[in-house]
């Protein structure tokens, strides 16, 4: 893990040993429902679109010091997330990239 400024990275590798260890850490995927389903996913990942971010969309993930990583396709989306969640108020928030990065299994459907 390190931190660019406010907007803390993870490795795939770091996020890919965390979720191993720990089932709370969830995994937001920014990408269309197209995307998400098309593209695969990471296991158990939540999908919104960092179009539709917001306090209603985001409402089940009560606890706002959770551990969440956030990703997209590429990386530029995943950043805008995390941005959008740290002004909602979570706390515990990573920017995990792109899933073009992610070499692990994917969840297709």
């Amino acid at each position: 893990m390190f931190n660019f400024g406010s907007r803390q990275k993870i490795s795939a590798k770091d996020a890919y040993e965390n979720l191993q260890k720990d089932p709370s850490i969830i995994v937001l995927d920014v990408r269309t429902k197209q995307e998400f389903k098309r593209d695969g996913h990471i296991k158990k990942a939540i999908n919104i679109s960092v179009d539709m971010l917001n306090e209603n969309t985001v409402s089940n993930l009560k606890d706002k010091d959770a551990t969440i990583y956030v990703v997209c396709y590429s990386g530029s989306r995943s950043a805008m997330g995390v941005s959008i969640m740290k002004k909602l108020g979570y706390t515990k928030v990573f920017d995990l990239g792109g899933m073009i990065f992610w070499p692990y299994e994917i969840v297709r459907g």
